[in-house]
């Protein structure tokens, strides 16, 4: 197949949404399909390239400062700059299939080049984009006039795609509630890259002997609920302490909080990790992961702490209910809760038995995520509703 996937996000701009699309091209490729991305630019990054055997091609946008984080303005001017080059890559490889990530700012993209060359557009709803409970007042990206135009182009892109995914049954059911699609919404979760597993020591990190260790990580943004999880932190024996991995506009005000609660010592935080090698040291390293995200699409991070056999606790409001289930490989909490989550990280730490069993079972579940396993699933979608070749 020659599939085109437009995702206005791609390493090292943007999140989990970008790393998605990425694992998903790559293998694609070893299967032997053609795979184009068109996605955003920077001025460190080049306008075309290969990687892993996929050609990406960004695009200029107003006001990226962000390597994490787009502005208002910069999803507003991907579109204007996105169908264009899109526009020309379709009429010059005639793709059987336009794959676009998300409702906005990428889903006006796809739309209008399906439009306008008559190859079929499916869409991949990360969640974020329908409902996000720390921006939205319960309806697609905003509130006011921008809602309004937000809600309307969504129902008009599940009017004119052929076809909707996305990575999660929370996910399914927001898009069905704040969208009112009637439409069948597939869900295919997302594909994991097993990465690398290092070999370095707490020592060669700068760990501290005898300390229990909970990791979070993620762009340090107010969905994530990291004020909550360090709430919880004064609640946790002194021993436990807390790695966190990311940045973003929240970082000065988590670390004043916890300088606030005189817990500099115990909350390590690093920041952007920029090569994965070095991130996954610290899973590697650590004896815990916590998510405490008010809302998730799914959690890529989730499924990074099962490849490294961590036990979990998890907020259960979000996708992360379907690699997570309370009591087997985790322990799932309200959101928002510092008690409830200073609870379940005691239970664990207080029961080696649990934690042990956790991380085990983590390492056999996180097999069915594999990206080659899941870009069959993809495959199945796209040929299901791909363009009909005409047989010579």
């Amino acid at each position: 197949m020659k599939i085109l996937i437009i995702n206005y996000e791609h390493p090292p701009l943007g999140g989990g949404g970008g790393v998605c699309t990425k694992n998903l091209a790559a293998a694609l490729v070893k299967k032997g399909h053609l795979v184009h991305i068109l996605t955003t630019g920077a001025k460190f990054l080049p306008k075309e390239s290969i990687e892993d055997g996929v050609s990406v091609f960004r695009v200029p946008v107003l006001f990226r400062k962000d390597l994490k984080t787009a502005s208002n303005l910069s999803m507003f001017t991907f579109p204007l700059s996105s169908i264009p080059r899109g526009l020309k890559l379709c009429l010059r490889n005639r793709y059987d299939i336009i794959n676009t990530h998300f409702y906005a700012p990428s889903g006006p993209t796809g739309l209008v080049l399906s439009l306008l060359t008559g190859i079929p557009n499916v869409l991949y709803i990360h969640g974020a984009d329908v409902y996000d409970p720390t921006r939205m007042n319960k309806t697609p990206a905003g509130t006011g006039a921008l809602s309004f135009l937000l809600r309307l182009s969504a129902k008009i892109q599940n009017i004119f795609t052929k076809a909707i995914s996305c990575q999660s049954t929370n996910t399914r059911d927001n898009i069905k509630k704040y969208t009112r699609t009637v439409r069948e919404v597939t869900v295919i979760p997302l594909p994991f890259e097993r990465p690398f597993h290092p070999g370095a020591t707490r020592k060669d990190l700068g760990l501290k002997k005898g300390v229990y260790y909970l990791l979070s990580a993620g762009r340090v943004v107010r969905r994530k609920g990291y004020d909550y999880l360090i709430e919880a932190m004064k609640k946790l024996d002194p021993k436990i302490n807390l790695i966190i991995l990311g940045d973003g506009p929240e970082l000065p005000h988590l670390k004043k909080l916890a300088e606030i609660y005189g817990m500099e010592g115990r909350i390590i935080f690093l920041g952007y990790v920029e090569k994965e090698e070095d991130k996954f040291k610290y899973y590697n390293a650590a004896d815990l992961y916590v998510l405490s995200s008010v809302h998730e699409g799914m959690g890529i991070v989730l499924q990074e702490a099962m490849e490294f056999g961590l036990p979990i606790v998890a907020t259960d409001h979000g996708g992360q209910v379907d690699l997570v289930k309370d009591g087997f490989n985790g322990l799932l909490v309200p959101p928002g809760d510092p008690e409830m989550l200073a609870a379940a990280i005691k239970r664990i730490y207080g029961d080696k038995k649990m934690g042990m069993s956790f991380g085990k079972r983590n390492l056999e579940l996180i097999k069915r995520y594999y990206s080659m396993s899941i870009a069959d699933e993809f495959l199945d979608f796209f040929k299901i509703h791909a363009k009909k070749r005409k047989r010579p």
